[in-house]
């Protein structure tokens, strides 16, 4: 996990690859990825009352990012 105070953005382009309905564990995952371990396991409680999302696969062919960290100070 990043230092919560590092601000940086990543987009990404390509062909999808699969569509599938979103698992309790993927939500883990991808909360994992961004809070502590503690905040990701009430998110993914909470976001289990969304039942219609879904899980997006894609073959990445262009990138975009972005790293503010050096304006963290300033943008707070």
């Amino acid at each position: 996990m990043q230092d919560p105070k590092t601000i940086r953005y990543a987009t990404a382009e390509g062909p999808v690859t699969g569509i599938r309905a979103v698992t309790e564990e993927d939500r883990l995952t991808m909360a994992r990825r961004s809070l502590p371990e503690e905040a990701a396991i009430t998110y993914v409680k909470a976001a289990a009352l969304q039942a219609d999302n879904i899980v997006l696969s894609m073959r990445p062919e262009r990138w975009n990012t972005a790293d503010f960290s050096n304006l963290t100070d300033e943008l707070s």
